[in-house]
């Protein structure tokens, strides 16, 4: 009976100050503490929240004085919106910690450029908001020049624009946005982290994709067919011009890049790479 009542009695007991808990307060994890710890707990975690808060304000405006908040509002806006995954806001905080010199303790950084790019978004929504208020009759105007294809000039709608800017840092057209195996390996090799510029302009034609740093153009095409005339002249005249610029023209076919998207990229990533060593 003796040793029953022990056991009662230690359900009961404060785990911090092992006084019996007659009366008891529950913190946010369930555990069950004496009013005066209670009181105590919550006075040390009141003391992290405000020293913490305090460090994210000196922090975010460190990176602010930087000149960083179009970098973060971009981040968000072409990557992370659309893509949330943990090694990206890594690897920006990776960059602003090797490049900008700007050490952030990591468990706090998401907090921080979340809070510098809602007030970036929401100044700029403002900022659009006004203007739409200060332009007379603005459902009579033009549309804006920006709301056109950078490559046939044909007006586009704002979603249009806003999405192919994400994606690929232009206005374009559903018509220039090329195909699914362009696209992919665009993607791909974007990625992996090769600098490439989706439907680049060399002076005479646009080419689907370009690496300016390995001075290499890739064109992505149906069946490739060597002995059609047409198709031969055409692309002699395209790369002997190409050739002009220093540039290289890698031709792929459509069928190959759907079945190697994967090993292609990874092959390209790894001559980049071994470019900047030379």
């Amino acid at each position: 009976m003796k040793d029953k009542f022990k056991k009662f009695d230690n359900i009961f007991n404060c785990p911090r100050c092992n006084k019996t808990l007659w009366q008891y307060s529950i913190l946010k994890d369930g555990t069950k503490v004496c009013p005066e710890c209670y009181e105590l707990i919550m006075k040390e975690e009141n003391k992290k929240s405000v020293k913490n808060d305090e460090y994210v304000k000196n922090k975010t405006k460190e990176l602010v004085d930087k000149g960083l908040s179009e970098l973060i509002y971009n981040f968000f806006e072409r990557v992370y919106s659309d893509n949330p995954k943990e090694d990206e806001v890594k690897k920006l905080w990776k960059l602003i910690k090797m490049k900008h010199n700007i050490e952030i303790e990591y468990d706090s950084f998401l907090k921080i450029i979340s809070g510098i790019y809602e007030e970036d978004r929401e100044k700029k929504e403002l900022e659009s908001f006004e203007q739409n208020l200060m332009t007379e009759n603005p459902s009579t105007e033009e549309p804006p020049d920006e709301y056109q294809c950078a490559i046939c000039k044909k007006p586009i709608d704002k979603q249009t624009h806003e999405a192919s800017i994400r994606s690929f840092n232009k206005a374009l057209c559903e018509e220039h946005q090329g195909t699914e195996n362009h696209r992919n390996l665009f993607f791909a090799l974007k990625k992996r982290g090769v600098p490439v510029e989706f439907e680049a302009y060399d002076g005479y034609k646009h080419v689907d994709i370009a690496i300016h740093e390995l001075k290499l153009y890739i064109e992505v095409e149906g069946t490739l067919n060597a002995i059609d005339p047409g198709q031969f002249f055409d692309q002699l005249r395209n790369d002997n011009f190409t050739s002009q610029g220093n540039y290289q023209t890698k031709r792929l076919n459509n069928d190959f890049i759907s079945v190697h998207l994967d090993q292609l990229a990874d092959t390209i990533k790894e001559v980049y790479l071994k470019s900047k060593v030379f």
